[in-house]
C-alpha cells in the first residue's frame, strides 16, 4: 500500500492553496485528498487551556484561600464551535495509510503552538514530521519550491516552547490577578498582561490632561517688504535657545519688541535651500491600515479588522489581513508584476503613473525577505466588485491606493528657509516648491508655499508686527490610531537605549490580531469609553491602576516597559537564548509573591450592596459645610448628614460636561479647578471655564473677565 502525507494548515484558505498547487482532487469533510497528499486545517486554536474548575470543581467558587492557582500540568479543552474539525484532524492523523506529517501552519510562534497542541492531543500521529515554512504569498510555484525544502519539525521546538510559555504565563496572570482584584476590591475586575499595561497608558493620559494647567504664550509675526514687491511674512525666534524657540511668555516683552522693530530696516541674514525627497510609503500591515482608517474615516480598530476579514474571506479581494509585515517576498515578484498589469488596465486612475524604476525585485522598500514575519504585507489581489462607497469599499480603496503608491516615483520638493534680522531681533520663514509630485499625486497634497527670490544681505522694511496670543495644550486623548502606534512601537515608553533599539524593530504590545480586541475588551469591562474618536479612561479603570501602583510586586503589570520586556524574553526563548523552565519559574515566582502581596494589602473593599446608588466614600474627604462624611452617587457627591439638614450637593455633570472624580476632589479640597474645556451653552456652543466653590458650597464658573453661577 502506497503511504500518504498529511499536511496541516492553519486556515481553510491556505489548505485550498495547497490543494491547487498539488493538484488534489477529492474533497472530503474537513479535508482534501489526492494520490500522495491529504490537506486538512485548523481554524485558529482548536484547543485552549481549560478554566480553573477544569482542574478542581471547588475553583468554581472564588476565594482568596484557593489562590494562587498554579497547575502542575496544563489541561486543554476544545471549543464547541470547532470541536467537529478537531475530531476530523485527529482522526486523519491516525489513518493507517499515513507515514508523514507536514506542519504548514503560519510561520510564527502562534502557528507553531496551534499545530503542536493538536499533535499532542491526537492519540496517534505519523512519526515522520516536517515543517513547511514561508512568509511568501502561497502561489503554486512557492508551495512546490518550499515542499522541496522541508525541515525537521524538531528544528522549531524552541518556537513552540515560546508560544506555550506565552500562553501559560497569560493564563496564570489572568486567572490569579482577576480573582485577587475582584475579591479584594469588591467588584468584578479583569486583569491581563497586555490589556492592563495598555489601560495604564490610558489612565496616565487622562490624569495628565486633568492635571494640565493651561498657560498663555505669545508669537510675534511681522510682514517684510523688499524692493520689486518681494514680500513675505516671518515669525520671531530666539537664536540662543535650542531649535530657535518662538514662544514668549511676557506680554510686556512682546509689546516692547513690536514697538522696537516697526518700520525699521531688515536684512536677510541667511538663506538655505535643500532638495528633499520622500520615497513612497511602505505597504500596509494590519496596524497601519487600522491607524489610517481611524484617521480618515474614524473607524475603530475592530471595525477595520472586520472589514478587512470580509474582503479576504468573502470577496477574495485582498491578501491575509492579520499581518504585521509591510514587505513582500522576492519570490512573489512575478505575481506582483502580473497584478500591476491587471490594475493598469482596470484602474488606470491609480496605476497610470507607476514608475518602471520601482518595479524591480531589488526594490528593498517592497521586496525584502529579511523583514517578512508570519505573513507578507497587505495587498489587493483582484478588483472589489461591491460598492466603492461602502465601508468595505473604502477599506479596499485604501489598500489598492497604497499598493499603487508603493510603485510610484518619489515625492520631491525644494525647501527654502530664510532668516532675517531687524535691529537686534531675529525672524524666520520657510516655503517650498514641489519639483516632482510622485506618489503624492494620489493624495490631496498641499500647494506650493513659495518664498520670494531673495539674496543674503538684501535690505527691506519690517511692517505690521503683531502679537498672536496662544494657549498651551494638554497632551491629546488617545484614539485608536495613536493607541495602536504605542502598542506597535513601545520604544518611546522605555529609557534604556538597548531596549529602545529592540522595541523599535522587533517587539510590540499584543499582536496584529489581538490589539483591536484588547481595546474592545477594555471598553466592555467599563475601564474606558469611546467619546467620538477619543478613548478615555473611566473611574473603574483608574481605580484598578491606582491599586496596582501601590503594590511593589504587582505594579509590573501596569508597566508597558515590563510587558514589552516580557515579550523580549519570549523572543529570546524562540531564538534558543533562554530556557523555558527559567522563564516559567520566574513567572510562577511572580504569581506567588503577588498573591501574598494582595492578600496582605490593605485595599479598599466596597461591598456589593454599596456599589449602586449612593455609598460613603473617603476619596472626597469631608463635607466643606459640616465636616460629615461625603457619599458618592451616580449623579452627584452629597453629604451623609442630609437627613440632619445639610444641603451640600456637588453635581457630577455641569453644562453638559461630565466631571471626573479627580476634578471633583480638587473642587472640594481647594475650592477651584483648572480651566476646563468641553462645557456647552444652551445653544450648543463649546466653551472653557474654571469652576470655583465658595464657603457656602455654591459652584460658579470663572472666565477670564467675568464669573457666573452654575
Amino acid at each position: 500500500m502506497a503511504m500518504k502525507t498529511l499536511i496541516l494548515t492553519e486556515k481553510p484558505s491556505v489548505a485550498f492553496d495547497f490543494a491547487k498547487a498539488l493538484d488534489l482532487g477529492m474533497r472530503g469533510e474537513g479535508f482534501i485528498e489526492g494520490d500522495k497528499y491529504l490537506v486538512t486545517w485548523a481554524v485558529g486554536h482548536l484547543l485552549h487551556p481549560v478554566d480553573p474548575h477544569g482542574y478542581d470543581l471547588s475553583y468554581k467558587k472564588w476565594s482568596l484561600k484557593s489562590l494562587p492557582i498554579i497547575p502542575k500540568k496544563f489541561k486543554y479543552g476544545s471549543d464547541p464551535k470547532t470541536k467537529k474539525q478537531l475530531k476530523i484532524v485527529t482522526s486523519l492523523m491516525g489513518r493507517s495509510d499515513l507515514d508523514t506529517l507536514i506542519v504548514a501552519t503560519d510561520a510564527g510562534r502562534e502557528g507553531e503552538l496551534i499545530a503542536r497542541e493538536i499533535i499532542e492531543h491526537a492519540k496517534k500521529a505519523p512519526k515522520k514530521r516536517f515543517r513547511f515554512w514561508t512568509s511568501q504569498a502561497l502561489t503554486p510555484s512557492v508551495i512546490n519550491e518550499q515542499m522541496s525544502n522541508l525541515k525537521n519539525l524538531s528544528n522549531y521546538d524552541r518556537l513552540y516552547y515560546a508560544g506555550r510559555s506565552r500562553q501559560h504565563a497569560d493564563w496564570l496572570v489572568g486567572m490569579n490577578f482577576s480573582r485577587l482584584a475582584t475579591l479584594k476590591m469588591g467588584d468584578l475586575f479583569s486583569v491581563g498582561r497586555v490589556q492592563t499595561a495598555i489601560l495604564a497608558l490610558l489612565v496616565k493620559r487622562r490624569l495628565e490632561r486633568e492635571a494640565f494647567i493651561e498657560e498663555t504664550y505669545y508669537l510675534i509675526k511681522a510682514k517684510f517688504n523688499f524692493p520689486k514687491n518681494k514680500n513675505l511674512e516671518a515669525t520671531w525666534y530666539d537664536p540662543l535657545k535650542r531649535a530657535g524657540e518662538t514662544h514668549l511668555e511676557s506680554e510686556k516683552m512682546v509689546g516692547l519688541i513690536c514697538a522696537s522693530i516697526e518700520g525699521k530696516d531688515a536684512s536677510v541674514s541667511e538663506i538655505e535651500e535643500k532638495q528633499v525627497c520622500y520615497p513612497p510609503p511602505l505597504l500596509y500591515s494590519l496596524t497601519e491600515l487600522q491607524r489610517e482608517a481611524n484617521r480618515i474615516y474614524g473607524y475603530t480598530a475592530k471595525k477595520t479588522l472586520t472589514l478587512a476579514q470580509e474582503l479576504y474571506e468573502r470577496h477574495k479581494a485582498i491578501s491575509y489581513p492579520r499581518t504585521d509585515s509591510q514587505y513582500l517576498g522576492s519570490k512573489n515578484f512575478s505575481m506582483i508584476t502580473s497584478l500591476l498589469e491587471k490594475f493598469k488596465n482596470t484602474r488606470a486612475d491609480l496605476f497610470k503613473e507607476i514608475s518602471p524604476k520601482k518595479v524591480t525585485k531589488f526594490n528593498r522598500r517592497i521586496f525584502n525577505d529579511s523583514k517578512l514575519t508570519d505573513h507578507h504585507a497587505l495587498i489587493p489581489l483582484k478588483l472589489f466588485k461591491g460598492r466603492g462607497d461602502s465601508d468595505a469599499g473604502k477599506i479596499y480603496f485604501l489598500i489598492l491606493r497604497r499598493f499603487a503608491m508603493a510603485f510610484m516615483a518619489d515625492h520631491k520638493f525644494m525647501q527654502t528657509s530664510v532668516k532675517l534680522k531687524v535691529e537686534s531681533e531675529h525672524f524666520k520663514s520657510s516655503g517650498k516648491m514641489i519639483t516632482q509630485v510622485g506618489w503624492k499625486a494620489l493624495l490631496s497634497h498641499e500647494s506650493d508655499q513659495l518664498l520670494p527670490l531673495l539674496e543674503k544681505g538684501e535690505m527691506g522694511k519690517c511692517v505690521e508686527p503683531r502679537a498672536e496670543e496662544k494657549q498651551t495644550l494638554p497632551p491629546p486623548d488617545y484614539n485608536d490610531s495613536s493607541l495602536l502606534k504605542e502598542m506597535t512601537n513601545p520604544a518611546r515608553l522605555v529609557d534604556e537605549e538597548e531596549l529602545k533599539k529592540v522595541f523599535r524593530t522587533q517587539i510590540g504590545l499584543g499582536t496584529q490580531s489581538t490589539r483591536a480586541q484588547i481595546i474592545e475588551t477594555l471598553i466592555q469591562r467599563k475601564y474606558v469609553k469611546r467619546e467620538k474618536k477619543s478613548i478615555i479612561a473611566l473611574e473603574k479603570g483608574i481605580t484598578l491602576i491606582r491599586t496596582l501602583s501601590t503594590l511593589k510586586n504587582s505594579k509590573i503589570l501596569i508597566s508597558a516597559k515590563e510587558t514589552a520586556r516580557w515579550e523580549l524574553s519570549l523572543e529570546q526563548m524562540a531564538q534558543g537564548d533562554l530556557e523555558e523552565k527559567i522563564f516559567m519559574d520566574e513567572i510562577i515566582d511572580f504569581i506567588i509573591k503577588s498573591t501574598s502581596e494582595w492578600k496582605g494589602a490593605d485595599i479598599a473593599y466596597i461591598p456589593k450592596k454599596e456599589r449602586t446608588g449612593e455609598r460613603s466614600s473617603s476619596n472626597f474627604g469631608t463635607c466643606p459645610l459640616c465636616q460629615s462624611t461625603l457619599f458618592t452617587h451616580t449623579k452627584f457627591i452629597g453629604c451623609s448628614s442630609w437627613k440632619e439638614g445639610c444641603k451640600f450637593k456637588l453635581w457630577r455633570r455641569v453644562a453638559s460636561k461630565s466631571l471626573s472624580d479627580s476634578t471633583l476632589q480638587s473642587l472640594i479640597g481647594s475650592g477651584k479647578t483648572r480651566f476646563l474645556k468641553g462645557f456647552k451653552s444652551k445653544s450648543g456652543k463649546s466653551f472653557s471655564a474654571m469652576l470655583t466653590m465658595d464657603k457656602n458650597g455654591v459652584v460658579s464658573m470663572k472666565f477670564k473677565n467675568r464669573s457666573t453661577s452654575s
